[in-house]
């Protein structure tokens, strides 16, 4: 049972950092879309530097909004899921409590 709980936290950990991978382009296009691209870069890299990904739902929403032409709330709903990307210490607890082993309690 301890092993399929390890296995099962590699692949969901796998599948969180896909999804945040798609997530830091789509914020790069939007970056890029609003500002330039040297900015878009300076922003997503300094957000992995001081570890609040702030930029990465701002990035998102832009996209929403400037790429596809969403309006303002469909851009806030799109951007949503980029909100458990803000800050490390949001996911950890999740992913600890999946792979954990088993003790007994």
């Amino acid at each position: 049972m301890a092993q399929a709980r390890e296995l099962l936290g590699y692949i969901m950990g796998a599948i969180f950092a896909s999804i945040a991978l798609l997530m830091m382009v789509l914020a790069w296009m939007g970056l890029n879309d609003a500002y330039s691209w040297k900015m878009a870069l300076g922003l997503l890299v300094f957000s992995m530097i001081i570890r609040v990904n702030l930029f990465l739902v701002a990035g998102c929403y832009l996209f929403a909004h400037s790429v596809w032409g969403f309006s303002v709330f469909e851009s806030m709903i799109f951007a949503l899921p980029s909100l458990m990307y803000i800050a490390p210490a949001v996911s950890m607890p999740m992913f600890g409590a999946i792979s954990r082993p088993n003790t007994g309690y």
